[in-house]
């Protein structure tokens, strides 16, 4: 009696312990597997952050060059156009009708005016403006002092009579001998700035601003914080990236004037000295993706446990399995049947190694595909196999094909080979023929001595 050299004992615990091996290279893997997927999410959360502030402070800077570019090009119209050197209330009338049509449905303007060298107000799109005092405001006078045709923008002001916020966009009036007139004033409206960018989906502790880009000075600024209007922020990292000639981008750091951290996006506006900055709270921008970590590590902790049982089972099963397969073979050996499966635009074959047992070979030793084939099948039949073979591919149906084939030796079997086409590509090509192999020369030899007989 010869023995294995390992008990029945020692058997088991060696599969035991394979087993826990691979539960154990599972886990890891598993675990690789989730530090991958909550980078990725990570990473694609923060795209998504940064693409849609990005994508907004992209739009809300158009939005602005697109009001500036109107407004500048109305303020030199005016300039240059409507100004009379002899103001009287004929033209008085009739340029403010002028004013009220440049004015028209333009939210983002409350009004335009033209005042005087002294700052008196000369006309103006709105009626209650008679009593506007532009000589008090610093842009006047600094405009006075140094008077040019270049269009300027002053800090942000308030309309004495409603409070509401708004920007001086001024040009000085320039008789053609050089001396100063006067100037036109368009008031830009930075109420109507302030609520569309309440309506930006932004968090709660989201923010959107606009600030100068010549000396960082807050312009306006959702949620409004009063006491930082028209205050600077020389050191905020968006402002030192447009100094150093970067138009636009998203970078990430705390806020000057709350102190949340937040994803920032910032664009310069082409006209103008101003950046518009849209901010989201990376706090509330990762809720929800921390949300889904502590899902999936909960998820990824039951997988191991249902694996773990799993392989549990299936190593108790594994036994019952492996005797299957062999009876299973055994049953198709004792048959003499073998699987085939053919792809008939490569001519490839895939053979079980029951087949090349059936014709002498060894399975390592065995090459199959379609020319291979023919090249094996007896010349007298293969007018037959091809008609058949065409036949399969022609129809789908299922084609029985009887012939002769040689051996490794060279002797001829008889082989009945039964297949279907079980797949076809989008234009409708079979890329898949399956079937069976089925030596039937004793079969066939009954036949012949019974014939004989």
């Amino acid at each position: 009696m010869t023995s294995s050299g390992i008990s029945p004992k020692n058997g088991t615990q060696t599969r035991k312990h394979s087993w826990l091996v691979h539960y154990l290279v599972i886990s890891v893997l598993v675990s690789i597997f989730l530090a991958i997927f909550l980078k990725v999410t990570h990473d694609s959360r923060e795209n998504v952050l940064e693409g849609s502030s990005l994508n907004e402070a992209t739009i809300l800077a158009t939005q602005i060059d697109s009001a500036l570019r109107r407004i500048d090009a109305t303020i030199n119209l005016i300039a240059d156009k409507l100004v009379h050197s002899a103001p009287n209330r004929q033209w008085q009338a009739w340029t403010e009708e002028r004013l009220n049509m440049m004015r028209g449905d333009f939210p983002e303007l409350h009004f335009y005016l033209i005042v005087g060298k002294d700052g008196e107000v000369l006309a103006s799109s709105k009626h209650d403006l008679e009593n506007y005092r532009v000589a008090e405001s610093d842009y006047f006078n600094q405009l006075k002092s140094a008077p040019d045709r270049q269009v300027r923008y002053s800090e942000s002001l308030k309309l004495k009579a409603s409070e509401k916020p708004f920007l001086a966009i001024y040009r000085a009036i320039i008789s053609p001998q050089g001396e100063f007139q006067g100037a036109v004033v368009a008031a830009f409206n930075l109420e109507y700035f302030a609520q569309l960018f309440s309506e930006l989906d932004v968090g709660e502790q989201g923010m959107v601003s606009v600030r100068r880009s010549d000396d960082s000075r807050l312009v306006v600024r959702w949620p409004v914080v009063e006491d930082e209007i028209n205050h600077p922020a020389s050191k905020t990292p968006p402002y030192l990236k447009i100094q150093a000639g970067i138009d636009k981008g998203v970078i990430r750091y705390i806020g000057k004037t709350d102190g949340v951290d937040r994803i920032f996006a910032f664009h310069k506006t082409e006209r103008g000295p101003f950046f518009v900055l849209v901010g989201r709270a990376v706090e509330e921008g990762f809720a929800q993706w921390r949300k889904t970590a502590f899902i999936a590590t909960l998820l990824t902790v039951a997988i191991l446990a249902y694996l773990g049982y799993a392989l549990y089972r299936m190593r108790r099963t594994e036994e019952v399995l492996r005797i299957s397969e062999k009876r299973l073979e055994m049953a198709s050996e004792v048959a003499r049947q073998a699987w085939f499966e053919l792809n008939p635009q490569t001519g490839e074959i895939l053979v079980s190694h029951l087949y090349s047992r059936m014709l002498g070979y060894q399975p390592d030793e065995f090459q199959s595909n379609m020319q291979s084939w023919l090249e094996h099948v007896h010349p007298d039949d293969r007018p037959a196999i091809d008609m058949a073979y065409r036949k399969a591919m022609e129809t789908g149906e299922t084609v029985e094909m009887t012939y002769r084939r040689s051996t490794k030796n060279g002797e001829w079997i008889w082989i009945d080979s039964v297949g279907q086409v079980v797949e076809r590509d989008s234009k409708g090509r079979p890329v898949r023929l399956v079937g069976i192999h089925m030596d039937i020369t004793e079969r066939r030899k009954a036949e012949q001595t019974l014939a004989n007989e």
